[in-house]
């Protein structure tokens, strides 16, 4: 799992699953992270490293918090019977719900 984490390619289930409980700790994501760039990454800069795979957690978790938004509105478009194209909010939902 490291070796996609570290490529980058790691599914927003695996993002979840490892990362979530760091949401409201950032600075033990930093750590972590790091020390796993450090010890088997090939990375010439760590630090660049680091603060990619950091920013693409960070990214994740928010996506998250959009999904309650998205949920909320196709609820609200069902509740009032509305109309019109909802098939992005649909698509988002169904993309990043797996919990």
């Amino acid at each position: 799992m490291w070796e996609r984490i570290l490529g980058g390619e790691i599914s927003l289930q695996e993002v979840h699953e490892r990362f979530d409980k760091f949401r409201s700790d950032p600075k033990t994501l930093e750590t972590e992270v790091g020390v796993v760039v450090a010890c088997f990454s090939d990375e010439e800069d760590i630090v660049t490293a680091v603060r990619q795979r950091i920013v693409q957690i960070k990214h994740y978790h928010k996506l998250r918090e959009c999904e309650g938004a998205a949920t909320a509105i196709l609820e609200f478009q069902k509740a009032m019977d509305l109309e019109g194209n909802f098939e992005l909010l649909r698509d988002f939902c169904s993309q990043v719900h797996f919990i």
